[in-house]
């Protein structure tokens, strides 16, 4: 099934506890991404993809040290911050990819 055919089906299953849980956390993501790129200013998109994807395999790398490690790899940057990062960078690569598709 392709990702237009899920999209469009009925509702009914997002009340599910595990559904709403993902939605919270992808609220808290968009907001700490609409947060991060006031500050940054749409800098991500200076690259493109390759460099969205640069970052991305940078930040897997930190959050499989830190995770190894047990350790934070710079002060107050946690493997939870880590991977929301990962999550709203790979969003922002899906964005990208868009693009080419039009």
């Amino acid at each position: 099934m392709n990702t237009e055919n899920i999209i469009n089906q009925d509702d009914e299953y997002i009340m599910k506890p595990e559904n709403e849980h993902f939605l919270r956390l992808q609220k808290h993501h968009y907001k700490l991404y609409s947060h991060k790129n006031q500050e940054y200013n749409d800098s991500y998109k200076e690259y493109g993809i390759v460099g969205l994807l640069t970052i991305l395999n940078n930040k897997m790398n930190r959050a499989i040290h830190i995770s190894a490690s047990k350790i934070e790899v710079v002060k107050f940057e946690s493997l939870e911050d880590n991977l929301t990062d990962i999550s709203n960078y790979c969003i922002l690569a899906l964005m990208e990819l868009e693009k080419y598709k039009k």
